[in-house]
């Protein structure tokens, strides 16, 4: 045999020496062919080539490496995203991008967090597309918010592609911070130098005193919408302003004809030809000769949309102010340095403090002994950017009271978005609502004793009924009035058994009725004194939580079937197997009841018996509003909808 062996070796030594170095074969061995003698002669088998397959998966899982390393290596932003959004894959630049340490810190910061307001708002019409199938861009611009809060410009490109063999989108983000910054300074730049040339409309001007004869520059004119080379007197010059601008206007030349004072105005102007008043700034001096003013001289500007911006402006912060000083929540601003900058009305009835007495000094002056070093630290978490959202503070009055406020807070930037400039908070006054909840529960806690004593009550009472039955049964003498006093016991101890389950647990409205059952069908068992090796009973009905109201009616029914089918199914020690399962959905519960017993008499109707147990089954489930089915398949089955 092992002659054999090392010949089969050295024939396939020669048949692969004229085969390349890299060429992977496998060898299948057949049946061993045998002499008469049965010593083995030779095997049957057969090579397959199978170098170009491990090559072509060599070369595959080289290829995902490759892929994966570049992925790695990549300067852009790479997530993997499946189909519902969830992340399997990021790569280091994309970390950088957000600011976040790991996959996981990423992975876990809430999505509402990582975009700008508008931009989530974006991503979410675009997530609510994709889920119905309809066209989402896979190329668009986004803000993002990073870990430290500076928020970025990315540029997002989305295609799907393979990925560990699965269906996968490859998201790529590109930082286009820096180019957008440029963009928008470059738009600025060109805004301002049209604002610039649109508003500069400045112009000279020239009074000889001498003709009262005004000249002026082309710029001018044009303001004045009138032709160039127009050289009106003084007195049809001054026409020109509007009425309630004359008087000052008069005033002001003739003062600096008579001291030579210079002057800078600012009237209301009226062009030719046009019913709408324009703002203009008007700058003159004395021009004199031999020590006499013979002439005044100046410039003139319109400054319209100046002055229309800066009544707009004041205008807003007068109804910024308004509302900031007279809303009904308590709103503070500080500085970085921790210093209270702004305080309004509704602050000053929740402390007792003037705005003046708390504006420039230490927040600290806000806040109890007890909690200031925790409130402290809150403060200092708003500096790297986070804010809050109902935060609980405890806040001190001027009059040693303390006052309890759910405080949300946003952070105020320069226009770079990065310099923190103030920290602005609104709060709550939650004080009396505090108070009332302490007093809730505490009222919810007491009652909750009360009630779990009147279940230990109930159960009590009832165990004594039932004691007191059990005492009558032995001084009746009679069989069928123990029978009935013994009923009677189990039907008492079946409602006790909810009020004991009650008592014991915390949830006092609903019971484990799996458990109920279990325990009442062994009390059943040693009441009818039936061997357990005899009868099983198999229960499935875990899960079924049912509350107070249905549990007592369900408690009797299960007992009543149990009872019945002790006495009359399976009597006698006679051997079988009772199945009780119980299901539960929003509005019903259905219970199936079966044994394999000797069956219910053909000649008997259920629903009209002389029993009082069946005729118990048949009220109780009428009072749940349900319905009761029997089923004769060689033992009874009772299947029964009951309504909760």
């Amino acid at each position: 045999m092992f002659d054999l062996l090392s010949k089969s070796k050295m024939w396939c030594q020669e048949l692969f020496q004229d085969i390349y170095l890299s060429v992977i074969a496998k060898l299948f061995f057949g049946n061993c062919r045998r002499s008469a003698k049965g010593t083995p002669q030779y095997f049957i088998g057969h090579i397959q080539d199978i170098t170009e397959r491990k090559q072509a998966e060599e070369a595959l899982h080289q290829s995902e490496e490759n892929f994966r390393r570049s992925l790695d290596d990549s300067p852009l932003g790479v997530r993997i995203v499946t189909e519902e959004g969830e992340t399997i894959y990021v790569n280091r630049a994309i970390l950088d991008i957000y600011g976040y340490d790991n996959i996981e810190e990423l992975k876990t910061t809430p999505v509402v967090k990582r975009y700008t307001p508008e931009s989530f708002a974006e991503y979410q019409i675009r997530r609510e597309k994709r889920k119905r199938g309809d066209y989402a861009p896979s190329e668009y611009e986004t803000r993002i918010i990073r870990k430290d809060g500076e928020v970025r410009h990315i540029h997002v490109f989305r295609k799907e592609i393979l990925w560990d063999g699965e269906r996968q989108f490859q998201v790529l983000y590109n930082d286009i911070t820096a180019r957008k910054r440029t963009e928008e300074a470059l738009e600025k730049s060109v805004q301002l130098l049209r604002d610039t040339g649109e508003m500069a409309e400045v112009g000279g001007w020239e009074l000889d005193l001498s003709t009262e004869e005004v000249s002026w520059t082309e710029e001018v004119g044009r303001i004045h919408g009138v032709e160039p080379g127009y050289k009106p007197k003084l007195e049809e010059a001054i026409k020109f302003y509007a009425p309630e601008s004359i008087p000052a206007l008069k005033e002001t030349l003739k003062k600096t004809i008579e001291t030579g004072e210079p002057y800078d105005l600012e009237s209301l102007f009226t062009p030719s030809g046009s019913k709408d008043k324009i703002w203009v700034r008007s700058l003159g001096r004395a021009v004199y000769s031999d020590g006499k003013i013979v002439k005044l001289a100046g410039t003139f500007q319109n400054i319209d949309k100046y002055k229309r911006a800066e009544e707009g402006m004041r205008e807003t912060n007068a109804y910024l102010d308004n509302l900031f000083n007279y809303a009904n929540a308590p709103i503070i601003v500080w500085d970085q340095e921790f210093m209270v900058a702004r305080f309004n009305h509704a602050f000053e009835r929740l402390t007792g403090y003037m705005a003046e007495e708390v504006i420039g000094k230490n927040l600290q002056i806000l806040f109890p002994v007890s909690s200031r070093e925790e409130s402290l630290v809150l403060i200092e978490s708003t500096l790297s950017g986070e804010y809050w959202e109902s935060v609980e503070i405890p806040i001190l009055c001027k009059d040693g009271g303390i006052r309890t406020a759910l405080w949300n807070s946003a952070n105020i930037y320069t226009t770079d978005r990065a310099t923190l400039i103030a920290t602005i908070a609104q709060g709550q006054d939650i004080t009396e609502r505090k108070q009332q909840t302490t007093e809730l529960i505490r009222s919810n806690r007491e009652k909750a004793l009360l009630l779990k004593e009147i279940h230990h009550r109930v159960k009590n009472n009832l165990q004594i009924i039932a004691s007191l039955l059990r005492l009558n049964t032995k001084y009746s003498g009679d069989e069928r009035v123990e029978e009935i006093f013994r009923e009677s016991q189990d039907r008492i101890r079946a409602m006790a058994a909810v009020h004991s389950m009650l008592y014991k647990s915390e949830n006092f409205a609903e019971i484990n009725f799996g458990e109920y059952v279990r325990e009442t069908a062994r009390q059943l068992f040693r009441s009818y004194n039936t061997n357990l090796e005899a009868i099983s009973l198999l229960i499935n009905a875990e899960d079924v939580i049912l509350p107070v109201d249905t549990a007592i009616p369900c408690g009797l029914i299960i007992n009543e079937l149990i009872s019945n089918t002790l006495k009359h199914a399976l009597p006698d020690g006679r051997r079988g197997e009772i199945r009780l399962e119980m299901k539960k959905d929003e509005n019903d519960v259905r219970i199936i009841f079966e044994d394999n017993g000797v069956g219910f008499p053909e000649d008997m109707d259920f629903r009209n018996t002389e029993t009082l147990g069946l005729q118990l089954v048949n009220m109780l489930v009428a009072q749940l509003d349900g319905a009761i089915e029997m089923v004769r398949n060689g033992g009874t089955r009772y299947v029964i909808t009951l309504k909760t």
